[in-house]
């Protein structure tokens, strides 16, 4: 245990980063806010997340998120205030929420103010700005099909979820994309901001009276109704193979996913940190297996995205066709008998590579009001951030093998993109 601490704490002095989700209250209208006071670097950051992503979402308006809300920051104020000043301003849609995301320096952060309260309230969508986003996510969709890698993980999310809301594709689809109109991004915005279902956090330096009219802002934002969001359908029922040819390829491209905890589970730091055992890097157990002692791949790894819902554990991997077959064997094989390709060493890197990346994002005044709204609205609360970093430390090599076994076996779905001569 002490050398658990000790490496804890080396590590903290390193990065000199104060681990505090920060101050939260409720606001009357439902909403949650979150203030981090942190004086050593002079920016403030605001990031506002409402849940709902793609569950706002269905087959006649795929898409709507992503275009509403850029055409909607873009048109505004603000951005032009913001970036003559050198900040930023974002916005953006995903799976399970929107963002919203403001950076500036802290000096001027009583001036913006006024113009972001006209953000909130006086929407005003410039109808050019909307038929450029149009246009441009027009394009992104075309090109899809050109891009192998980006089109093998849409076919995959498309079969792997069956009709559930992830299923989507976040840009869209070109039949409902190309019918939008203004009314829609309006229709869009009116339902997606409700005080219920916001989570508002800021940090970096500022003076707490500075935050008062940003409070009474979020404030005026109606309660609306609770979003409620049903994962039954998120789960993996059965074992799908799809195989597709694709005229821009030599190799196949395979992708195979299990299903895989929200990120409310108890096992998802266990989880997230198996990922980057098994498919994280040039160090990683399926890099060695299938690159160095197999040398089918060009490229191999996993990933094991964050969900309200059931997620995915996927594996993938780049390589000549002939060889897919004994690619999935391996997959399955490290799943069924974890403890022949994992050792003390594995978990010991991945844990140091892990935190590592995490405390080097949380530097900043964005990731630090980021993680604490992200946290909190995937129901883990606004200072997991803290103990992300102590539970990450205590995972042991039994968790690991244990959370292989439970979720690296069972129904999985298998994505095959391969060349046209196959």
């Amino acid at each position: 245990m002490l050398k658990k601490i000790s490496i804890v704490l080396l590590i903290m002095i390193i990065f000199n980063i104060a681990y505090a989700g920060g101050e939260k209250v409720l606001l009357s209208n439902g909403s949650v806010f979150i203030e981090n006071r942190r004086g050593d670097i002079p920016t403030f950051s605001l990031v506002i997340m409402i849940k709902g992503g793609q569950f706002l979402e269905n087959e006649e308006n795929s898409g709507i998120g992503n275009i509403a809300l850029n055409s909607w920051v873009k048109s505004s104020e603000l951005l032009k205030f913001v970036e003559d000043i050198g900040g930023s301003l974002h916005a953006n849609n995903s799976s399970d929420f929107a963002e919203i995301s403001l950076s500036i320096p802290s000096k001027y952060l009583n001036d913006i103010t006024p113009l972001f309260k006209k953000l909130l309230f006086d929407r005003k969508i410039d109808p050019k700005i909307f038929e450029n986003e149009k246009r441009i996510t027009i394009m992104r969709i075309q090109t899809i099909l050109d891009r192998p890698d980006e089109y093998a993980i849409k076919r995959f999310m498309k079969e792997t979820y069956e009709g559930f809301a992830y299923s989507k594709d976040l840009i869209g689809e070109l039949e409902t994309v190309k019918n939008f109109t203004l009314d829609d991004v309006y229709g869009y915005l009116d339902r997606l901001f409700s005080g219920s279902n916001m989570v508002v956090s800021a940090a970096g330096y500022f003076d707490k009276k500075q935050l008062t009219p940003i409070k009474k802002i979020i404030e005026e934002i109606p309660t609306g109704e609770k979003l409620k969001i049903e994962c039954k359908n998120s789960g993996l029922t059965k074992t799908k193979r799809v195989e597709l040819t694709h005229k821009n390829i030599k190799q196949a491209k395979l992708f195979l996913g299990f299903d895989a905890p929200r990120a409310s589970s108890q096992d998802y730091i266990k989880v997230k940190l198996l990922s980057d055992i098994l498919g994280g890097g040039m160090s990683s157990v399926f890099f060695n297996i299938l690159r160095k002692d197999k040398g089918y791949a060009y490229s191999v790894g996993s990933f094991y995205p964050s969900r309200l819902c059931n997620s995915r554990f996927v594996n993938y991997i780049g390589l000549n066709y002939e060889n897919v077959d004994d690619a999935i064997k391996t997959f399955l094989n490290v799943g069924k008998e974890p403890d022949k390709y994992i050792n003390e060493n594995d978990v010991l890197k991945a844990k140091n590579y892990l935190m590592g990346r995490i405390l080097n994002e949380a530097q900043t005044n964005y990731k630090q009001a980021w993680y604490a709204a992200f946290f909190e609205i995937l129901g883990l609360g606004h200072d997991f951030f803290d103990k992300y970093i102590e539970n990450l430390e205590d995972v042991s090599l039994k968790d690991i093998i244990d959370v292989s076994k439970r979720y690296i076996s069972g129904n999985y779905t298998v994505v095959i993109l391969k060349p046209e001569a196959h």
